[in-house]
């Protein structure tokens, strides 16, 4: 039997892991997720100061800023930039 699925989403059956993570690594440069897009981020090392630039899926740039640490952010997204981009330790969850 499938759950329910997001809608625009594929339904899963019971047992499967809905969502997937990527470590995000900034230092070549911009991370674009493997899959084309990610639907939110995990950071694990954040606090005052320590932002996350997102190229979202309608094509906006948003910053966000004094990402905690410990924060998930359901944000979908298609970039995140090196650039401005001060925390660490991300997680892309796909």
């Amino acid at each position: 039997m499938a759950l329910d699925a997001c809608p625009g989403h594929t339904p899963v059956d019971k047992g499967t892991v809905a969502w997937d993570g990527e470590n995000v690594n900034l230092g070549g440069g911009d991370y674009v997720p493997t899959q084309g897009f990610a639907r939110g981020f995990y950071v694990g090392s954040g606090g005052v100061g320590m932002n996350v630039v997102v190229l979202t899926m309608g094509g906006s740039v948003v910053t966000f800023y004094n990402v905690q640490t410990g924060s998930l952010i359901p944000q979908s997204f298609q970039k995140i930039f090196q650039a401005g981009t001060t925390a660490s330790q991300i997680v892309a969850m796909a």
